[in-house]
Protein backbone atom coordinates (compact mmCIF):
# COMPACT_ATOMS: atom_id res chain seq x y z
CA UNK A 1 0.00 0.00 0.00
CA UNK A 2 1.14 3.20 -1.35
CA UNK A 3 1.88 6.24 1.66
CA UNK A 4 -0.35 9.43 0.95
CA UNK A 5 0.14 12.58 3.33
CA UNK A 6 -3.94 11.71 3.70
CA UNK A 7 -3.44 8.38 5.29
CA UNK A 8 -0.87 9.86 7.54
CA UNK A 9 -2.74 12.47 8.98
CA UNK A 10 -6.50 10.46 8.94
CA UNK A 11 -4.61 8.02 10.69
CA UNK A 12 -2.57 10.83 13.12
CA UNK A 13 -6.06 12.66 13.74
CA UNK A 14 -7.26 9.29 15.01
CA UNK A 15 -4.65 8.11 17.60
CA UNK A 16 -4.95 11.95 18.84
CA UNK A 17 -8.80 11.51 19.60
CA UNK A 18 -7.71 8.43 21.33
CA UNK A 19 -4.83 9.51 23.37
CA UNK A 20 -7.18 12.23 24.77
CA UNK A 21 -9.99 9.97 25.65
CA UNK A 22 -7.45 8.13 27.38
CA UNK A 23 -6.58 11.76 29.36
CA UNK A 24 -2.69 11.00 28.21
CA UNK A 25 -1.26 14.10 29.51
CA UNK A 26 2.93 13.84 28.46
CA UNK A 27 5.25 16.13 29.62
CA UNK A 28 8.09 16.70 27.09
CA UNK A 29 6.15 16.63 23.53
CA UNK A 30 2.53 17.70 22.57
CA UNK A 31 -0.04 15.05 22.22
CA UNK A 32 -0.26 15.94 18.43
CA UNK A 33 3.55 15.31 17.92
CA UNK A 34 3.27 11.67 19.49
CA UNK A 35 0.23 10.87 17.42
CA UNK A 36 1.82 12.14 14.47
CA UNK A 37 4.87 9.70 15.52
CA UNK A 38 2.66 6.79 15.73
CA UNK A 39 1.07 7.05 12.77
CA UNK A 40 4.12 7.26 10.81
CA UNK A 41 5.63 4.31 12.67
CA UNK A 42 2.75 2.16 11.94
CA UNK A 43 2.62 3.32 8.89
CA UNK A 44 6.08 2.70 8.11
CA UNK A 45 7.54 6.40 7.27
CA UNK A 46 10.81 7.79 8.45
CA UNK A 47 10.18 8.93 12.02
CA UNK A 48 12.99 11.50 11.73
CA UNK A 49 10.59 12.91 8.96
CA UNK A 50 8.47 13.92 12.10
CA UNK A 51 10.25 15.97 14.23
CA UNK A 52 10.71 13.99 17.05
CA UNK A 53 14.53 12.65 17.20
CA UNK A 54 14.44 8.85 17.12
CA UNK A 55 16.29 8.12 20.13
CA UNK A 56 13.00 8.93 22.68
CA UNK A 57 10.62 6.56 20.89
CA UNK A 58 12.54 3.05 21.46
Amino acid sequence: MRVTRMNLVTLAQLILMILRNLNLKPRKYELKDIALALAAYSLGVQITKTGIPPSTLS
